[in-house]
């Protein structure tokens, strides 16, 4: 994906199977990001060929935007990241989710369209009463 004109940082890793990158000069991925298997970076508007078809003088028009993804940010399995879509430093995106709009800073998010649950230090705090912050 390096060679295709995919950006990213240190400590990127990704998990089997790959994630789609289907215009991957349009994605940005910052440091210690983790991506799980099945996810979907969607960097355009497929639907625009109808619009286009029936009005000749749109044809020219673009509609690809990039995709920007902050440092220390976990995205779920079969995730779906759509265009134009900037994630902030310190998220975690949950399995399944289809992340439509910007999401900010330390933020925990899920869901079809994805939404806000909580705060990364409410996360936390539940995170230490399950698993034991003190061992």
């Amino acid at each position: 994906m390096k060679k295709k004109g995919l950006n990213y940082g240190e400590n990127f890793r990704i998990i089997y199977p790959f994630p789609v990158f289907p215009e991957p000069d349009l994605v940005t991925i910052g440091h210690g990001v983790l991506i799980s298997g099945n996810v979907v970076f969607v960097t355009h508007d497929g639907s625009s060929h109808v619009v286009r078809t029936l009005n000749p003088e749109l044809k020219k028009i673009s509609t690809k935007r990039p995709i920007k993804v902050g440092n220390n940010v976990f995205i779920g399995n079969r995730s779906l990241i759509m265009s134009g879509v900037k994630i902030g430093n310190n998220v975690i995106i949950g399995a399944n989710s289809i992340v439509t709009k910007d999401i900010p800073d330390n933020m925990v998010v899920a869901g079809m369209p994805a939404k806000q649950l909580m705060t990364l230090e409410e996360y936390t705090e539940k995170y230490k009463l399950k698993y034991g912050g003190n061992r």
